[in-house]
């Protein structure tokens, strides 16, 4: 096995990737050896990633019981999207003429050449929330990073488990994020909050709805 990368990085950034894609599901019991088999490695380095993904509140290690795949619980996931509701729209009114213009240009092509009917969950999520760790950056604030940062890789995998289900959704997610870019580019920041105050609100809305629809759906998250 051929790595360009510290094993323990390369430990952590591969069962990082298999929790957010959820390959790894929400409250999972993992196991050194499984892992250490998975990535052809040994578990010092397992070890090693394990105690990083734990302080990420990615994975739970309780001692003489087992490590488990952090789980997401309903309320989680309206807290997450009560946070993005309040904070996205203020950042795009109170810094939105920080954006950077070439960024918001190439977003606005990718957003317009995505195949939503081709990709996967993943790639769709990935796209999703580049750009709005992007609007998140526009106000050139640590906390404000960081703040993301925290409730992004629950986020990303709430997306990706409700993905493939979202149908229509996506569609009208991709022409949001354009419209939302238009008005950014045009300084029109009054316009891109009340689009991105909706834009999030219809997200957060049509995962409740498909929570309580879809057993899939519903299964991977905690209804408490």
């Amino acid at each position: 096995m051929a790595l360009t990368q510290p094993l323990k990085e390369y430990a952590y950034n591969n069962i990082k990737e298999k929790i957010l894609s959820c390959e790894y599901y929400p409250n999972m019991i993992l196991s050194e050896d499984m892992l250490c088999t998975d990535l052809n490695i040994s578990r010092t380095p397992v070890r090693d990633a394990l105690s990083r993904l734990s302080q990420d509140n990615l994975v739970i290690i309780v001692p003489k019981k087992g490590i488990f795949v952090q789980g997401i619980t309903l309320n989680e996931m309206k807290n997450i999207y009560d946070v993005r509701i309040i904070m996205e729209p203020q950042i795009i009114l109170n810094y939105g003429m920080n954006a950077d213009m070439a960024t918001l240009r190439k977003f606005h092509e990718e957003f317009r050449q995505f195949d939503v009917d081709e990709a996967s969950p993943i790639m769709f999520t990935k796209l999703d929330s580049d750009f709005h760790r992007f609007i998140f950056a526009m106000a050139q604030n640590t906390y404000f990073n960081q703040l993301y940062t925290n409730i992004s890789n629950q986020n990303f995998r709430i997306s990706v488990i409700s993905g493939c289900e979202l149908g229509k959704r996506r569609h009208d997610s991709m022409d949001e994020h354009i419209q939302i870019i238009e008005s950014i580019t045009k300084q029109d920041l009054e316009s891109a909050a009340k689009l991105m105050e909706s834009h999030i609100t219809k997200a957060r809305q049509c995962k409740l709805e498909l929570l309580l629809s879809s057993n899939s759906f519903s299964d991977k998250l905690s209804l408490n």
